[in-house]
């Protein structure tokens, strides 16, 4: 039966560049720190590209991808079984089957299963070279915390994106974010439309610190 109250605890963090080991370490930290001060906690939400940092190059980009099975998803994996807590996270994803690249966000639940990923949809320029579009399908997740809608940064200034995840039962949607802030009014003012616009639940989680 799902929950009528959860808990969601935005870590934002500075991932750095190419510097998977530190970012997951830190990852690690910020959520023995939520833990620690809200144990009852139920999903620890990380930014965009939470594990690689976001300013990667075409090559770097496709040299530090991981599939759905790769170290890093495996190592937050046992700490979400460990710590009995969802994650949500950004990393850069390497389909195995098409060896296409993306900006993903992995979902694992709190018995350390990974459920799935979001492939972020809506890229900006910057990030073209480097990956490729994803999920137009929008897929939502349904766990014992409620059914789970997931877009990345950008998607979030498109109205249809939330409408799709609201329709298709979401109950809350989650945003990894590196919104920049010369568009900090941006950042506001659309995730809170997005929230307006479908009577719906956001919890936004952005990058903090200078590429």
């Amino acid at each position: 039966m799902k929950k009528e109250t959860i808990r969601i605890t935005c870590a934002q963090m500075h991932s750095l560049t190419n510097e998977k080991r530190k970012n997951l370490d830190k990852m690690k930290q910020l959520a023995d720190m939520a833990l620690q001060k809200y144990p009852d906690t139920d999903l620890i939400l990380f930014p965009e590209l939470a594990t690689t940092g976001c300013e990667c190059t075409p090559e770097d980009c496709r040299s530090i991808a991981e599939t759905m099975q790769g170290p890093s998803i495996k190592e937050l994996s046992n700490y979400a079984r460990d710590h009995s807590v969802f994650l949500v996270f950004g990393f850069i994803e390497k389909d195995p089957d098409t060896d296409k690249v993306y900006n993903s966000a992995a979902l694992i639940d709190r018995s350390g299963k990974v459920l799935g990923q979001y492939r972020k949809m809506h890229l900006v320029e910057e990030e073209k070279p480097g990956v490729e579009s994803g999920n137009s399908d929008y897929p939502v997740f349904q766990t014992e915390i409620g059914t789970i809608g997931i877009m990345i940064c950008w998607d979030s200034a498109f109205p249809e994106t939330a409408r799709i995840l609201a329709l298709k039962g979401a109950d809350y949607i989650l945003i990894p974010a590196a919104w920049e802030k010369p568009q900090q009014h941006d950042w506001d003012l659309v995730q809170q439309a997005r929230a307006f616009d479908n009577v719906i639940y956001t919890a936004c989680c952005n990058q903090v610190g200078a590429e």
